[in-house]
């Protein structure tokens, strides 16, 4: 009985192989894919380039070489020293029941 389960699904198999390789020589669509396979990855990225050049502000700003205003040297590092810290000992998480609700004093 296990010859014959395994005969069937043998044929099942290479029924299903004839009629995909029948489908791919009288389907246009399989030759459509084919033919547009190598025009779509030659613009691959294309859109991704696009969008960055679109977002740039200005892009000689890296051949500026002043100082830039608004905030000196010691109140940067402090800056960046608790943003790294904040990583390592994070706040405890807010209480979400409690928000928005007054202590009922005035």
């Amino acid at each position: 009985m296990t010859n014959l389960v395994a005969t069937s699904k043998l044929l099942a198999a290479a029924a299903a192989i004839l009629a995909l390789q029948a489908c791919a020589t009288t389907c246009p669509t399989f030759d459509a894919c084919i033919a547009t396979s190598p025009r779509l990855d030659a613009r691959f990225g294309d859109s991704v380039n696009v969008a960055k050049a679109q977002q740039t502000l200005n892009p000689e700003a890296s051949k500026n070489r002043n100082v830039v205003a608004g905030m000196d040297g010691k109140a940067a590092e402090e800056a960046i020293l608790r943003y790294r810290e904040s990583f390592k000992n994070p706040p405890p998480p807010a209480n979400v029941f409690t928000i928005g609700v007054s202590s009922g004093g005035q």
